[in-house]
């Protein structure tokens, strides 16, 4: 308990005489024992926030000394960090904590050792030996995750301070995870480390090796992972216009895909060549194929990930190509199918505005009865054909466009006898019946052998009762639509026994 008090109160003392003993009092003592001089410097940070600061030096030998009023006191550590509370130390290094709120490494200085030596209770030295060395400071400056490679860079070693021609000290890096531990020499202020081990956390510091000193970085983690597997790019739509153009929308995985090829061909199974080619993938991903023809388009994607090592590929998609014909009776629309998987199929008819959707089935063909016996105020009617695969790609065909007039079409002959509308000679009407109409049948003499002002009672090749004589008669047939002007339809009927 004495001995403990003893201490206490030396090192009061020891505080005291710091600020009252002057440089040129201390000059004038005998050296018995040199300062230390800082041969080592390592920063850590610890799991509380704190930055901890390790300095070391050359031990000393107090044999003979009195170690109860013997040794070191270090007042500064850090030059713009003020001083550290000062104590009495032994050993040949020295720890010193900073608050979580002061970073001693923030910025690249060099560091120095304020200390004065005291044997035996007296003062002997007080020196500032500064090394005009640097904290060393290491960061990932690149990441090639391909390569599982780390970049690193740290600042150079002597500071401005040094002496003119000071070579810069060989460095040592360090790379640790859990399950590797990586030692490399460098020359200079970076260094690469390949090859390193997926989905592990590194650890990473640099040590300069200069002339009796070392400094360790603060060390600085990285977690080392390669990039995922992106899923195959998919088409969305494919549309083909009235030009037979293709307008494509795909979506791909932007982040993760690092080569998209399209590829287009017109047969099924072969012949495939580039449409589009992309190095990088942007966040919209739509083109087009100039067709300009009627054929069918087939198309696939070809993906690779980030570092090209693996390929992937679509699933392989057709356009559809709609047609229309007029058959009088109706509208005939037929198109091809989708030809690599189940899809359903919806007709869309666009008449005076109005849209009207029916579901199809494949080999597709739609007969429109309906169509013709509307009244349309305009003529224009539109079809086209979509439809939507299994996997949820819409196709969408060219739009078709029919157009529907009031119109008669005429027979160019009929049979003498026969009760069925091939012995009846008179117009298959189309869309709607003229307000007026009148249809005349000539000899070829000009004499009137038929005439009548309703569009259902035709002509069945007699005269008063009997069948006429085989071959050509004359037909005049005057008509009008509403809103239309009057036509006259001349024009030759052949009648056949």
């Amino acid at each position: 308990m004495r001995k403990t008090s003893i201490r206490i109160a030396f090192r009061l003392l020891i505080i005291i005489l710091l600020g009252s003993i002057s440089s040129k009092d201390l000059l004038a003592q005998d050296i018995t024992l040199d300062p230390p001089v800082i041969d080592s410097i390592s920063v850590d940070i610890l799991p509380n926030g704190q930055y901890r600061c390790i300095l070391g030096w050359e031990p000393y030998d107090w044999t003979g000394y009195n170690t109860d009023s013997s040794g070191f006191i270090v007042r500064d550590v850090y030059p713009l960090g003020g001083f550290s509370n000062p104590d009495t130390i032994y050993d040949a290094f020295a720890t010193f904590y900073f608050d979580s709120t002061s970073n001693p490494i923030e910025d690249i200085q060099g560091f120095g050792l304020d200390a004065f030596t005291y044997v035996n209770g007296q003062f002997i030295n007080g020196v500032i030996a500064n090394q005009h060395s640097q904290n060393i400071q290491v960061e990932v400056a690149n990441y090639n995750s391909c390569q599982t490679a780390v970049y690193l860079s740290w600042n150079t070693y002597y500071d401005d301070e040094a002496t003119s021609g000071t070579i810069e000290p060989p460095y040592d890096v360090f790379a640790v995870s859990a399950n590797d531990y990586r030692k490399a020499s460098a020359s200079s202020n970076s260094f690469v480390f390949s090859g390193l081990n997926q989905n592990e956390e590194y650890t990473f510091r640099v040590r300069a090796i200069a002339e009796d000193f070392t400094s360790t970085s603060t060390p600085t983690s990285y977690l080392v992972s390669k990039p995922g597997m992106p899923s195959p790019a998919e088409f969305t739509t494919l549309s083909t216009n009235s030009n037979f153009d293709n307008s494509i929308f795909i979506n791909a995985d932007e982040n993760l895909t690092g080569h998209l090829v399209v590829f287009k061909s017109s047969e099924v199974d072969f012949g495939f060549d580039t449409l589009e080619e992309y190095a990088a993938i942007p966040a919209s991903l739509e083109l087009t194929d100039f067709v300009g023809t009627g054929d069918v388009r087939y198309y696939y994607i070809e993906t690779q990930d980030l570092c090209l090592e693996t390929k992937l590929y679509s699933d392989t998609i057709n356009s559809l190509i709609l047609s229309a014909a007029n058959r009088y009776s109706y509208i005939e629309l037929t198109s091809n199918d989708y030809q690599f998987g189940d899809a359903e199929y919806f007709l869309h008819r666009i008449a005076d505005g109005q849209e009207s959707v029916f579901d199809v089935n494949a080999p597709i063909q739609y007969n429109d009865f309906d169509i013709l016996a509307q009244s349309l105020s305009n003529p224009n009617v539109d079809y086209r054909l979509e439809s939507f695969t299994e996997d949820s790609v819409q196709l969408i065909s060219n739009p078709v466009r029919v157009i529907i007039k009031d119109e008669l079409k005429w027979p160019n002959a009929i049979i003498a006898g026969d009760y069925s509308v091939d012995g009846i000679f008179r117009p298959f009407i189309r869309r709607s019946i003229p307000e007026y109409y009148n249809l005349k049948i000539f000899n070829k003499w000009g004499q009137l052998l038929f005439e009548s002002n309703n569009i259902e009672n035709g002509w069945d090749g007699t005269y008063k009762g009997n069948y006429v004589l085989p071959g050509g008669y004359l037909y005049v047939a005057t008509f009008k639509f509403e809103g239309s002007k009057e036509k006259v339809k001349r024009g030759t009927v052949t009648v056949i026994h």
